[in-house]
């Protein structure tokens, strides 16, 4: 059974997050998808994010309204690359101007590349950089000066993980692999802890 499938079967539904409205970046597939469906199930009015393939978007937030409409909530999609400043600030504007407001930003979007270190080239490099780091830093505070937003922006469980167990340079045989992951995200760890510290007038928790 998959994350998405597991989380639907067991997460009651509740409105705890009633009125509130959450932007979730890589929000149709895997991890972004369920914590999607979990803040749906929430009573939130959620947006994913997405980067392509618009049908399949489109199918899902289909179903995300299966659960969001149940609460009076809404759901909806939003295309646009979190590696590009320009995109971020557009997109997070076009999210608040569908749903009037934005109170939940969780930065889920991330990808890799399936090869060692001595095989990335400089433009693969520069791209996962983009997308994994850049793209808290753009979203972030695009959001943050929203009055009504009061909880931090956040990321999947396996940052924190890749965080922990990765912090400086990798220094197992795995190195060589894993680089290309593990060094994105470990520096997104410090990135959201200033974000945080940085946010206390915008009432981010």
């Amino acid at each position: 059974m998959s994350t998405l499938e597991t989380l639907q079967s067991t997460a009651p539904a509740t409105d705890k997050l009633a009125s509130r409205v959450a932007f979730v970046t890589g929000g149709t597939r895997g991890i972004g998808a369920a914590v999607a469906h979990s803040l749906a199930n929430q009573g939130a009015s959620v947006a994913v994010g997405y980067s392509r393939n618009p049908a399949s978007a489109e199918h899902f937030v289909a179903d995300l309204r299966q659960a969001t409409e149940p609460h009076g909530a809404a759901a909806s999609a939003h295309r646009g690359n979190v590696g590009s400043a320009a995109d971020c600030r557009s997109t997070i504007a076009e999210v608040i101007e569908t749903h009037g407001r934005l109170d939940i930003l969780v930065n889920n979007a991330g990808i890799t590349m399936d090869c060692t270190v001595a095989e990335m080239t400089e433009e693969q490099w520069s791209t996962v950089l983009a997308v994994n780091l850049s793209g808290a830093f753009f979203l972030s505070p695009a959001a943050r000066g929203r009055p009504e937003l009061d909880i931090p922006p956040t990321g999947s469980a396996s940052g924190e993980s890749c965080c922990r167990q990765g912090r400086g340079w990798p220094t197992t045989a795995a190195v060589a692999y894993w680089l290309p992951v593990a060094r994105p995200t470990a520096e997104w760890h410090p990135l959201s802890c200033c974000h945080r510290i940085e946010s206390g007038p915008y009432r981010l928790l």
